[in-house]
């Protein structure tokens, strides 16, 4: 039964953020496991994942992006898995991680060098002008105490970033056995001036069950924007959690702090019993509480008459300091469809005291998943106000998204979409402004190209730019 999972932070509502490296790659010791963490905890709520492609010669555990691999029983060499990455306020496709895994030796303590080279160019119509350019290069050696990684970074014919990675595995006995400590030091050169930018330094271990994690985030010219950010995450007989506290400056002043939990229901015997929750909570020392969410997934309906069609409901609750949302969802599961139907909701609640004063259907959302891992998804907003919390833009009040597999070569799979936006006001057929495509295909192990497509309303600031035409690739050698 599929579980959502939905997590909030107060970074994430306020700030953009850059996506999850796209090529990661990872030391695994000889008839060993290791944690594997696929992007910073501080933007993980921004993101869901899907592992599209598993590993062939080990397991994975966990929860990503925070994953477990454990190779087979005897096996060493080269491994490796994809994820699929999607916004988690659209569930727009936004990128496939690629992580590459090797396996030491019996007795072995270095892998060979890791090269990995990015490319990304971006045009743009009539005039196929230049929009961006971008070009990332980075090697990484790695053995079994210590990693060292460097990365160079072109955009737009400039040198713009230098980065060098350090990180040491401090083994310390604990008990019968020895606590492994990761320490990261990132070094990030800016080579206009130069000068340096900005250093983190990071601290992960696991002990009894319970992962803490310190990051601390120092920048060059701005010290009093400095945080430090702690976390602690665990999993026992099916919830788990992650509380993380935010403090900023030099001098440890207390931040922001959240909570992420989610887990199944506790078994009593039941099938309407069978469902899943998730609860999330943001709060700051500025602005105190920011949100709370609370779900429930995947409640079963009861139907003696519907043969082998099932039934679930959802139900999303959502608190802030300027709006209380409720988002039922309906699900209809047969052999051949899967489909959600999903209200968008607002309680109209007094500015004091307790009561409802109306309730007001925003938006509709409707998700169908068809055989052959096809997925199709409906979204539209009935309020102008509110048409970027449905959409994810102000200028588009609706859109229909198709997305599936692409079978590439060395058995792996990429990933395809197609998505068509309406505005209002527009005089084209049910007010359609623009397509959007995107498709990445695995060229060979490790090597992966994309291109995407935009047509229409692709510059609302530029009405001159009539297409938008993107594409890239991404290796590890």
């Amino acid at each position: 039964m599929p579980i959502l999972i939905f997590s909030v932070s107060a970074a994430a509502l306020t700030a953009s953020v850059d996506l999850p490296p796209s090529i990661q790659s990872v030391v695994v010791p000889y008839e060993g496991r290791t944690e594997i963490q696929l992007c910073d905890p501080e933007i993980a709520g921004n993101f869901t994942f899907e592992v599209t492609n598993p590993p062939e010669h080990g397991t994975l555990s966990g929860t990503p992006p925070q994953l477990v691999y454990e190779p087979e029983k005897g096996f060493y060499g080269e491994d490796s898995f994809r994820v699929a990455v999607y916004s988690a306020e659209t569930e727009e496709f936004l990128e496939e991680i690629f992580v590459e895994i090797v396996v030491l030796g019996p007795g072995s303590l270095v892998s060979p060098p890791v090269f990995v080279w990015n490319g990304d160019l971006t045009f743009s119509g009539p005039s196929f002008a230049v929009e961006e350019t971008e070009l990332e290069g980075k090697v990484k050696l790695e053995f079994y105490y210590f990693d060292l990684e460097l990365r160079a970074k072109i955009e737009d014919s400039e040198f713009s970033s230098f980065k060098t990675t350090f990180r040491y595995n401090l083994e310390l006995p604990f008990g019968e056995t020895a606590v492994r400590i990761p320490i990261t030091l990132t070094l990030d050169f800016d080579p206009t001036v130069p000068a340096l930018d900005n250093w983190t330094a990071r601290m992960r271990t696991s002990i009894m069950g319970y992962t803490l994690s310190y990051k601390f985030y120092f920048k060059g010219e701005e010290p009093e924007d400095s945080y430090g950010l702690f976390s602690v995450s665990s999993r026992s007989e099916g919830i788990s959690f992650n509380i993380r506290a935010k403090f900023e400056g030099l001098t440890v002043r207390f931040s922001e702090l959240d909570l992420t939990a989610r887990g199944e229901a506790v078994d009593l015997g039941c099938s309407f019993c069978d469902f899943s929750w998730d609860m999330s909570l943001a709060f700051s020392k500025d602005e105190g509480f920011q949100n709370f969410c609370f779900t429930l997934s995947d409640l079963p309906f009861p139907c003696d008459v519907c043969g082998d069609v099932r039934l679930y409901a959802s139900v999303k609750t959502t608190f802030t300091t300027e709006s209380k949302d409720v988002s039922p969802s309906l699900r209809v599961s047969t052999g051949w469809i899967d489909g959600c139907l999903r209200p968008r909701i607002s309680l109209q609640l007094p500015d004091e005291g307790f009561g409802l004063e109306g309730v007001e259907l925003y938006g509709i959302e409707i998700k169908c998943e068809f055989a052959g891992e096809i997925t199709g998804k409906f979204a539209t907003s009935f309020d102008p106000e509110r048409d970027s919390s449905v959409t994810g833009s102000r200028y588009f009040f609706e859109y229909w998204r198709f997305e599936g597999p692409v079978v590439g070569c060395c058995g792996d799979t990429g990933r395809w979409q197609f998505t068509f936006y309406f505005s209002r006001g527009n005089e084209h057929l049910f007010g359609f402004s623009k397509l959007k495509t995107l498709v990445i295909f695995p060229l060979f192990r490790g090597f992966t190209a994309h291109l995407g497509l935009e047509l229409g309303l692709v510059d609302p600031d530029d009405l001159s730019k009539t297409w938008l035409l993107n594409f890239g690739w991404k290796g590890t050698f």
